[in-house]
């Protein structure tokens, strides 16, 4: 009795749609020509998530194009946070901890890429 019991549901379970997420991924290329180094960071807009993660910054310390592969889901908007080493006071996108908002620093995750995003004074 148990095991068809077991056997009915796990039946149903097979039944119902599984959502997909779809990885893509989006070529951010940033340049920094702020003459100090820079902090950057990534983050989702739609889930609890920042590239590169656990509270740690990609670093710019010259004035190269610097590209960053994210791994994202389809369709996820991800914005960019920049600010100079040691400051918080000053920013770039939507700075440290996404604590500010912008006009211009967010893309949709399809695959693409940004053309490169310059930061300067």
């Amino acid at each position: 009795m148990i095991l068809k019991r077991i056997l009915g549901i796990v039946a149903v379970l097979t039944l119902l749609p599984i959502p997909q997420v779809r990885a893509e991924s989006l070529l951010f290329s940033v340049q920094s020509e702020y003459p100090y180094i820079v902090h950057l960071v990534f983050y989702s807009d739609d889930r609890s998530w920042e590239w590169p993660g656990s509270d740690q910054a990609y670093v710019l310390d010259d004035s190269r194009v610097h590209d960053y592969s994210l791994s994202c889901n389809y369709g996820e908007k991800i914005c960019y946070g920049a600010w100079p080493k040691g400051t918080r006071k000053s920013y770039w996108g939507v700075g440290p901890d996404r604590n500010h908002s912008c006009s211009d620093c967010c893309y949709i995750c399809n695959g693409g890429e940004t053309g490169v995003i310059v930061l300067n004074d």
